[in-house]
């Protein structure tokens, strides 16, 4: 959990003041202006995907072989949507993941 907590700061820091974050919010809100910098948005996009879709993945397997120990049909009984809802209400701000996260967690426990 702290290790998550932790993450959600870093990847504040990373998404709001670095070069980095910038391009990542500008290939979403603004490509136009991306395009104009000399910054190619296909490039910046497909780096984004692959990389969520990696650390999904990453955290699917850990979720399975290591939290539950073996492998159990349905095991997230759909968190994953609520995480995208989550991710919609909080309008790219990773705090309010966070928070969203902790009162869906208290709430469903």
């Amino acid at each position: 959990v702290y290790l998550a907590v932790a993450l959600v700061f870093g990847m504040s820091y990373l998404y709001r003041r670095t070069q980095l974050g910038l391009n990542l919010q500008a290939a979403g809100d603004k490509p136009a202006a991306l395009d104009v910098a000399g910054i190619d948005v296909v490039r910046t996009r497909t780096i984004a995907v692959l990389t969520t879709g990696a650390l999904a993945g990453l955290g699917g397997a850990y979720l399975a072989n290591v939290g539950a120990g073996l492998f159990i049909p349905f095991i997230t009984n759909g968190a994953g949507f609520l995480g995208i809802v989550l991710a919609m209400l909080a309008r790219g701000r990773p705090i309010w993941v966070l928070f969203g996260a902790l009162l869906f967690g208290v709430c469903l426990s």
